[in-house]
């Protein structure tokens, strides 16, 4: 008889458990100079919506320039947005559907505006180098460029990469096709623009992330990005906020230039519709 009512009790407790909502604590940046994470808000917003589970949001506000893996480890969120390597998804568990649908991959240069047509004559990855490239110090893309042999200048600060190629200190700002012209208009009193004849690609697949042994977390987030897919909403978020973007690149004009990168996860054959190739 006690056998049977210490089930009962625990079935009781499981059952009334199950009703909670999830409550997922996310980043929200506030910061007039640095709207890249707008879009990813709003996705998240989206999925959340989309998702069967019942799930109940805290934003946190932060600074831009901090770390979301560092906030992801120290529990003061619960989810962040990073471009994908193998040792990432090694430590964390992957939402594995592309946020930027590989598009963040594809990248214009930004120049001081006398530069404009400083790589009119660049056809390849070789002359390319002879120019020297600015980015942040902890971008995967900083690993990309240093192990093809670029001179790389990094900072830690977003907003200090484009005064100092205001300044001179380095030639060429590779930025997302996605990203580049918002911050050409943000920053264009540095005297700065977007350089009209190249186009760098390198695979690029910009995931979301949370810690691992989460499963309610990663099923949440998982049927909710799912959900928004399969019914379109995703697509439509992605458009409102990017097609004008890629075709403002007037990409029949440019020169493409592939550049490997050895940090890319391998995307299993089924996931390659979820990407664009331009």
């Amino acid at each position: 008889m006690k056998l049977v009512i210490f089930i009962l009790s625990v079935l009781l407790v499981l059952s009334a458990n199950a009703g909670e909502p999830i409550t997922i604590r996310l980043a929200v940046i506030n910061s007039k100079n640095d709207l890249r994470h707008e879009y990813s808000q709003q996705l998240q917003k989206l999925i959340i919506a989309s998702s069967p589970a019942d799930i109940e949001v805290d934003w946190v506000p932060f600074p831009s320039d901090q770390q979301h893996r560092v906030l992801l480890d120290n529990h003061a969120i619960d989810v962040f947005a990073m471009p994908s390597d193998e040792k990432l998804e090694q430590q964390y568990h992957a939402i594995r559907y592309p946020i930027f649908k590989g598009l963040m991959g594809y990248r214009l240069m930004l120049v001081k505006n006398e530069n404009r047509q400083i790589l009119e004559k660049i056809t390849d990855i070789q002359a390319l180098k002879q120019f020297t490239i600015g980015q942040g110090s902890q971008w995967q893309d900083t690993k990309i460029f240093s192990e093809n042999g670029f001179v790389v200048i990094t900072s830690r600060h977003y907003n200090r990469l484009f005064e100092m190629l205001g300044k001179n200190r380095f030639e060429l700002f590779p930025r997302s096709i996605l990203e580049i012209w918002r911050e050409e208009q943000t920053f264009s009193t540095l005297g700065i623009s977007v350089e009209p004849n190249i186009i760098l690609h390198y695979p690029l697949a910009m995931f979301y992330f949370i810690r691992k042994n989460e499963p309610e977390l990663r099923q949440a987030l998982e049927n909710g990005f799912k959900v928004a897919i399969e019914n379109g909403s995703f697509d439509a978020l992605f458009n409102k906020y990017h097609e004008g973007f890629i075709k403002r690149a007037k990409l029949e004009q440019r020169t493409l230039i592939e550049i490997p990168n050895s940090f890319a996860p391998n995307i299993p054959s089924d996931e390659t519709a979820l990407y664009i190739t331009l």
